[in-house]
């Protein structure tokens, strides 16, 4: 699947490193809280989470399920801008990046970035 997904957030710097790898392999990508969040892919929203929620630690989060059988997540969202059902294309205002449900100190804003299915396509 190289090529099928852009990156979720424009600039940021990516920790490349995965972790939370019992769900849904995922990386870090850090932005100003605010920042826009976009599709990586064409996709339907299939979960959303209330920032305003713990949510398993995730915070608010937006799940998308895309043609190739893959899923992703866009997780610590501070706003989620889609609604369950809602059909996407890729780069797509989805949500905007927060610090909600369980960051650590320095980790801050950042969309937390986790793909199931196939590869994360963001890892170093």
């Amino acid at each position: 699947d190289d090529g099928y997904f852009a990156r979720p957030v424009a600039g940021g710097w990516n920790w490349g490193a995965l972790h939370d790898t019992k769900y849904m392999p995922a990386i870090d990508i850090s932005k100003a809280c605010g920042s826009s969040i976009f599709a990586s892919a064409d996709g339907t929203v299939v979960r959303i989470g209330d920032p305003a929620l713990h949510n398993s630690g995730y915070g608010g989060y937006i799940l998308l399920s895309h043609g190739n059988g893959s899923r992703t997540i866009y997780a610590h969202t501070s706003e989620n801008l889609v609604e369950v059902g809602d059909m996407v294309n890729q780069g797509d205002l989805i949500a905007k990046v927060g610090n909600t449900g369980t960051v650590h100190g320095s980790t801050g804003c950042h969309v937390h970035f986790g793909v199931t299915g196939v590869p994360n396509p963001f890892t170093n």
